[in-house]
């Protein structure tokens, strides 16, 4: 009996020592994926952080290209009316004020 009492117990003891080694290398395996965790919540503020400036400076270059087109637009559209207006007055004095000796 007093064996068998002692296989046991030594089993039982070796049974223990690889359940605390079950336990290191799941503690192990836990602490690597939250350090795996918290480099992707980093790398993931990072990108936010890169999107929020690329989105800002697109806007700012969008917002200056509206300023420099209506400035264009503005520019054509005061020589068209220019334009229109000799062309204008030119026709109004040929109509309205015709050479009589012709």
């Amino acid at each position: 009996m007093d064996s068998l009492a002692t296989k046991v117990e030594v089993g039982f003891t070796e049974v223990k020592g690889e359940i605390k080694r079950l336990d290191e290398r799941v503690g192990h395996v836990e602490k690597r994926m939250d350090d795996t965790n918290q480099r992707i919540d980093d790398t993931r503020v990072s990108l936010e952080k890169q999107m929020e400036k690329t989105q800002s400076s697109l806007e700012k270059r969008i917002d200056d290209t509206n300023a420099r087109m209506n400035s264009i637009t503005i520019g054509f559209l005061g020589i068209v009316g220019i334009l229109v207006t000799g062309i204008l007055t030119v026709l109004g004095k040929l109509v309205f004020f015709s050479n009589p000796l012709s």
